[in-house]
């Protein structure tokens, strides 16, 4: 709002109206909010929001797909958890993602082998190999078993596609 980039107003669409209108607030001062109050881009904000979003304007929902999956891996590059093995507890920030009571060998495995490389995005599977089970068949379900019993689900792990890797991301709130 100090740049001029966006205002706030009251929405005032009328049902089957063909796009959303928004009514200023008169007389209320510049920092005074409502519940109703719904931030607008002005017409400098939209030519800035244009300029910044660039090529991603034109972008298909396949592309636009793409796009969110690789912010979702930088965000995760900028915010890494922690495995602590002496709590056997995976932790994001100060939120405590999953704890182990009981010993889960091939997920406390996975989360070691994050934990020791600095959590990059993706890692080999670490399990070794067992001769009484399909390797891709084990580590498919170790991570259902990590994304399993979450106490706040924070973090998603998923497998790289080859059945040899496992991957990591936060988990996004798709409606904010």
């Amino acid at each position: 709002m100090c740049k001029g980039f966006v205002d706030h107003a009251i929405e005032s669409t009328l049902p089957d109206a063909p796009k959303r209108t928004f009514r200023r607030r008169q007389g209320l001062g510049g920092w005074t909010f409502s519940r109703k109050t719904c931030f607008v881009l002005t017409e400098a904000g939209l030519a800035f929001a244009r300029e910044a979003m660039g090529d991603l304007l034109h972008l298909s929902d396949a592309q636009l797909q793409t796009v969110k999956r690789v912010h979702r891996a930088s965000a995760a590059i900028e915010r890494k958890p922690r495995w602590d093995y002496q709590r056997q507890e995976l932790r994001l920030a100060d939120a405590i993602v999953k704890q182990f009571k009981v010993p889960a060998s091939n997920q406390e495995r996975i989360l070691a082998a994050f934990e020791e490389e600095g959590w990059p995005v993706r890692i080999d599977d670490p399990l070794p190999p067992n001769a009484e089970q399909n390797p891709k068949r084990r580590l498919h379900d170790t991570i259902n078993s990590l994304n399993r019993n979450q106490k706040q689900h924070l973090i998603r792990f998923t497998g790289d596609g080859s059945g040899q890797g496992i991957r990591w991301e936060l988990v996004v709130d798709d409606d904010g």
